[in-house]
């Protein structure tokens, strides 16, 4: 099955004259290339938690890693959904790329993976002794 190509928008009261989403190619390319994302997840007591981590785009889905005794693992497992964010915000030229869904433990896997994603994306991925999430 082909994966699903999402569909770009922009929110009509939070954007500027002549704004236009960006295209999914470029927003898929720029996700290959970035370094750093940020994190957003729900606490138990319903306030936002977001954090800084890496991530790589691979198989067209995202993944990231995390310890098991961390924040964001104790927010995923009480509720998958969660919204990784990058892009670029300098005032000439910004971008904001916002990927929506739910992640699924796949550390059995992932050892498979990771040659593929080192490939993909030349980041040093390795299967460390860390939880692997797939979102997607």
């Amino acid at each position: 099955m082909e994966p699903r190509e999402p569909v770009p928008e922009l929110h009509a009261g939070f954007r500027s004259e002549g704004a236009h989403p960006t295209g999914w190619a470029d927003g898929r390319r720029h996700l290959e290339e970035a370094e750093v994302f940020w994190l957003s997840t729900v606490r138990p007591d319903g306030r936002p938690h977001v954090t800084p981590l890496l991530a790589v785009w691979c198989a067209d889905a995202m993944y990231f890693c995390t310890g098991s005794d961390e924040r964001k693992t104790k927010n995923l497992k009480r509720n998958p959904h969660c919204i990784l964010t990058t892009g670029r915000n300098t005032l000439d030229e910004s971008l904001d790329v916002v990927v929506e869904g739910q992640v699924t433990n796949v550390s059995e896997v992932w050892p498979r993976r990771h040659d593929s994603a080192r490939k993909d994306t030349g980041l040093p991925c390795r299967p460390y002794d860390a939880t692997w999430l797939r979102q997607g």
